[in-house]
């Protein structure tokens, strides 16, 4: 990624990578780049640090009709412990989803 750095919403997470949502394509940035430090709070007072390939980077319209960039990264290697993070982290998110929809079919 270029040195300014990019913000955007996470919209899928798993151990092996992210995908996102942008407001713009950052410059000079394809497929095959290198994320240098992607940035995400996992929990409170821990915020994961790590970097990885650009695996996709394409333009794409929400169902507001909003356009917005779509990117795919590949997580770069990671310590145990971020593993351990990541996963925790995932795994949390699942259960608030299995909660919300047990709630939502009542």
């Amino acid at each position: 990624f270029p040195d300014t750095p990019v913000e955007g919403k996470v919209v899928d997470i798993s151990e092996g990578g992210l995908s996102c949502e942008l407001s713009s394509a950052p410059e000079g940035v394809s497929a095959g780049s290198w994320a240098s430090i992607l940035q995400m709070p996992l929990r409170r007072g821990y915020i994961l640090s790590t970097s990885g390939t650009v695996k996709r980077l394409a333009q794409s319209k929400k169902e507001t009709g909003e356009k917005v960039w779509l990117c795919g990264v590949e997580f770069a290697p990671m310590e145990r412990v971020e593993q351990n993070a990541l996963v925790e982290f995932i795994f949390e998110k699942q259960r608030e989803e299995i909660r919300r929809m047990k709630h939502l079919l009542g």
